[in-house]
């Protein structure tokens, strides 16, 4: 275990917890699609420049990566995003959309080109590898920490199962947890899925399902032998019910479109859906979020341009077109949508991060 501090001179504005929702979100109507103006990452470049990698700091949204949001203050985190052979920085860039005019900042400065090695878990001053993070980041709101979980790692395209924290409140990265399974780590895009009533994370990959438990730090084999192949599928937590909706992916050999996990029971089920054809959940690399406040998940393409997005209730397991107003302009996600797609509750709404050079947008949902 290591905590690393080295933070940004000028770590950016934070707050602990927003206590209300601002102006902009409280004029949408339920529905109401609305492009944050001034939102592109692309207007922040890192402080941290490299004469090495193949394109640039547009990798931190557009290469196969995914963000954190913390639902106490409506922040979103991209936290050494990257990887592969595309960018070797592993900063820390943050959005505070409680804000009434939300902007990314740089909230961490990267590593220094001389402390960058290929193909490690972390780079010579013990902070973290960039990485393609796919479905491998999540939010733990008691310790206000976002982790990181595996991941195409910065170099030749090797996977790390190093599993890293980056905390919010000091700035600072650490490695206090235990490796990821391998299984999970076998192919790219395994859905991690914190279960937040326990900060217990689960992960669903090569034919099993695994749980880290948050009480005494391990990991621990739930399932074998499954009828999912599970990467490159969306996954949410139903809070009420105790279980995760996983949808689309890979599934082979399966030919379920969707599978519910019991996290009592300890039991994955096919789900069948209704209403609109399972069809439009059917695909890779897609994102899915629960919304309490309407018991119901929405989904959301991880491919196509466009305001459409799917309600599924999660007690019937109907699927709905969500009935949307604008966002006629809204661009495709580059390299899948993975967890760009976020719910944030004090907004009442979801918030889509389709690229590196693209502003960032927000769904009103109640």
């Amino acid at each position: 275990s290591f905590t690393v501090s080295m933070g940004s001179p000028d770590a950016g504005s934070i707050p602990d917890v927003s206590v209300d929702m601002p102006q902009w979100a409280k004029a949408l109507t339920v529905g109401e699609w609305k492009e944050i103006p001034n939102s592109s990452l692309k207007l922040v470049p890192p402080t941290v420049t490299f004469t090495i990698g193949d394109t640039g700091p547009s990798s931190k949204i557009d290469a196969w990566t995914g963000l954190a949001i913390d639902p106490l203050n409506s922040t979103v985190y991209s936290v050494a995003n990257g990887g592969h052979n595309d960018w070797p920085g592993n900063e820390v860039n943050a959005i505070v959309l409680s804000d009434e005019n939300p902007h990314w900042i740089e909230r961490r400065a990267s590593s220094a080109q001389s402390q960058v090695v290929r193909d490690v878990d972390h780079y010579l001053d013990g902070t973290p590898t960039s990485r393609h993070s796919y479905y491998g980041v999540e939010f733990i709101a008691p310790l206000r920490r976002v982790i990181l979980l595996g991941g195409y790692m910065y170099g030749d395209g090797n996977f790390t199962r190093s599993f890293d924290a980056y905390d919010t409140i000091s700035n600072t990265y650490s490695h206090p947890y235990p490796n990821i399974p391998s299984s999970l780590a076998a192919a790219p895009g395994a859905p991690f899925v914190i279960d937040s009533t326990t900060s217990d994370i689960y992960g669903f990959g090569d034919y099993e399902v695994h749980r880290w438990n948050s009480s005494d730090n391990k990991w621990e084999q739930k399932l074998n032998s499954t009828p999912i192949y599970g990467f490159n599928s969306a996954a949410a937590f139903d809070s009420k019910r105790r279980r995760i909706l996983i949808v689309g992916g890979d599934r082979s050999p399966s030919s379920s479109v969707g599978y519910a996990y019991d996290l009592t029971q300890n039991k994955l089920s096919p789900v069948t859906f209704t209403g609109e054809s399972e069809s439009v959940v059917d695909h890779q690399q897609a994102a899915l979020i629960f919304v309490p406040a309407i018991d119901a998940y929405f989904y959301r393409n991880g491919t196509t341009a466009g305001a459409s997005v799917y309600r599924i209730d999660a007690a019937t397991m109907a699927i709905s077109k969500f009935t949307v107003q604008g966002g006629s302009g809204l661009p495709a996600p580059v390299n899948g949508l993975w967890k760009r797609w976020l719910y944030a509750p004090q907004l009442g709404g979801a918030v889509y991060v389709p690229a590196y050079d693209e502003n960032v947008w927000f769904l009103r949902l109640h």
